[in-house]
């Protein structure tokens, strides 16, 4: 009887330890927003960071334009680029920016004056408005990376050519609406504006960890990460938030 009542106790300690486990492992962190910047821009879908001058980039699928802002918001410089549907920008060299086209599935190289310098057309299929919401870059292979919003919600890493080197299929948001990719630390950060997350993933797509934020509808995430520093706007409140980079 003795011997059975401390299995007894061992396993009903067990199945509680593994209860409390799996309870935490459901835990979602929120992030806090340290300001708030507001914003000229109409409808900013996609944002980037730029350390070197200190600026972000940003584009507008309302009006088809580029945006430069400075650290305040401020303007600094815009200009139109030949497409509808802008969702998306990064940056490939300290001269040359990068946006995609949802509806086209294409990616449009430009230099920093809006001049076009190449036209990728991508072979993704899906529904029109349900298409590519993100772009970044990984340096060391050459090579982008997008996000596709939904059917299929996947994350497509894509030579310069626009050859599809390899496709990743996600289940863990409703969607998918922006992506960073940190090339120092091989990660990506990847946004859900239904699910009102930022989700941190290895580079096979694995979730790290997640991060509840309460911002309406946000298409677009950078990080400064010699400051630690994250950053997100808001599609229909034209606003750029600041959190610390968890």
């Amino acid at each position: 009887m003795k011997k059975f009542l401390i299995v007894a106790l061992f396993l009903t300690f067990l199945g509680f330890a593994i209860i409390c486990n799996l309870n935490n492992e459901k835990t979602e962190t929120s992030l806090i927003v340290k300001s708030t910047i507001e914003l000229s821009v109409p409808e900013p879908s996609g944002l980037f960071f730029e350390k070197e001058t200190k600026t972000f980039w940003t584009v507008s699928d309302e009006n088809s334009t580029v945006y430069n802002l400075d650290m305040e918001g401020k303007v600094l410089k815009n200009f139109k680029v030949d497409g509808k549907d802008l969702e998306g920008i990064t940056l490939l060299n300290d001269s040359t920016l990068a946006v995609v086209l949802e509806r086209d599935r294409s990616i449009l190289v430009l230099d920093k004056n809006g001049n076009e310098l190449k036209r990728i057309n991508l072979n993704i299929s899906g529904e029109l408005n349900k298409g590519l919401e993100g772009i970044t870059y990984d340096h060391k292979k050459d090579q982008f990376i997008l996000v596709n919003e939904k059917k299929p919600k996947s994350l497509f890493k894509v030579d310069i050519s626009g050859k599809i080197i390899e496709e990743i299929n996600f289940s863990f948001a409703k969607d998918l609406s922006g992506i960073y990719y940190s090339n120092s630390t091989d990660i990506f950060w990847i946004i859900s504006d239904e699910d009102k997350s930022v989700f941190k993933c290895s580079s096979n797509g694995d979730v790290i960890s997640s991060y509840k934020v309460n911002i309406e509808q946000i298409e677009g995430i950078a990080i400064d990460e010699e400051s630690s520093l994250l950053y997100l706007v808001s599609d229909p409140l034209n606003k750029l938030y600041v959190c610390d980079l968890p």
